[in-house]
């Protein structure tokens, strides 16, 4: 059980890391091209961020489901790649069909991988919030 929750600790944290430093990419984009974004329409700028917002959030789901397939396989839990990313994304995004499951021995592992989707789930909201709030904010100058 201790071997399961420190490997999914250590999976959480990595994936984690990788929204943190989304989070700061993002954040350091809006800060170089304020001035720009301020010269565009209003539902102009509504829309690209909520684009910009999409791919990013897809983008973090993805490396956070290819992230829990690398890691079940590695453990050699699935005999694929596309079942553990399979099980991945389904267990990352909570739907859980239970067509694909783990072996006894690591199914803490699961509970892990949709604690994880939840997390990010939640992050991924919070800075699409940001990003609209931003999309209405007129920049001024320092």
């Amino acid at each position: 059980m201790l071997v399961q929750i420190s490997i999914g600790a250590a999976i959480l944290m990595v994936s984690m890391i990788f929204s943190a430093a989304g989070f700061w990419l993002i954040e350091s984009a809006l800060r170089q091209l304020n001035r720009f974004l301020a010269t565009l329409r209003q539902g102009l700028k509504v829309v690209i961020f909520l684009m910009v917002a999409a791919l990013w959030a897809l983008l973090q789901i993805t490396v956070g489901v290819w992230l829990w397939a690398w890691c079940f396989m590695q453990l050699a839990v699935f005999d694929t790649m596309e079942e553990a990313v399979y099980f991945g994304l389904v267990s990352y995004t909570t739907l859980g069909y239970g067509d694909v499951i783990l072996p006894e021995q690591w199914r803490l592992l699961g509970g892990m991988t949709a604690v994880n989707g939840l997390l990010n789930v939640g992050l991924i909201s919070a800075i699409m919030i940001e990003l609209l709030r931003q999309a209405r904010v007129v920049p001024i100058d320092d």
